[in-house]
């Protein structure tokens, strides 16, 4: 009976000794995909910048084509197409002094003001707002049209823009959700 325990013990000690090293393969394999796990997020993290990168490029021509095809569609008729810039030195828009930008600048007897954004949030919104109010006061006169032309505006946003006569101009439904 003395030996059938010590053989049982013994067999226990063994799938003991088995377990741990099962265990010990385990754990290195966590670590092992932990590793990986860091390295694909890194590259991620990599990949999400350079994507940022290039939908900004992507954003800054497509303006700039848009600007352009204004200035051509537009000047022959005696319209003005003009890029707005101007340092805000009281921080009237943000708070604090800052270059202020307002994408497209059409003026005849009437003065358009408009925005071209990628996607459009409240707060785009209300900042643009800002931006036209510091327009009118340095140029001493009422912007006529304020427009924001963009893809994507969230429903807050179009809501928003609608109660303040800001114009949106933006893809069908049905292009949006394609």
């Amino acid at each position: 009976m003395l030996q059938e325990h010590a053989r049982a013990i013994q067999e226990l000690a063994e799938a003991v000794i088995g377990m741990q090293n099962q265990l010990v393969k385990h754990s290195e394999a966590i670590r092992s995909l932990q590793e990986e796990q860091a390295k694909h997020g890194e590259l991620l993290r990599r990949l999400d910048s350079k994507i940022g990168a290039l939908g900004r490029g992507w954003g800054l021509l497509s303006e700039a084509a848009f600007r352009e095809g204004m200035y051509e569609l537009l000047t022959p008729y005696g319209f003005r197409v003009e890029r707005f810039w101007a340092r805000d030195e009281e921080g009237f828009v943000f708070g604090r002094p800052e270059q202020i930008e307002i994408d497209l600048l059409v003026r005849n007897e009437t003065t358009i003001a408009a925005e071209i954004r990628s996607s459009v949030s409240k707060a785009d919104v209300w900042v643009f707002l800002r931006k036209v109010e510091f327009l009118e006061r340095l140029l001493n006169r009422k912007i006529d049209r304020r427009a924001i032309i963009s893809p994507f505006v969230d429903d807050d946003a179009l809501e928003f823009a609608q109660q303040t006569g800001v114009e949106v101009f933006t893809a069908p439904e049905e292009l949006r959700n394609a």
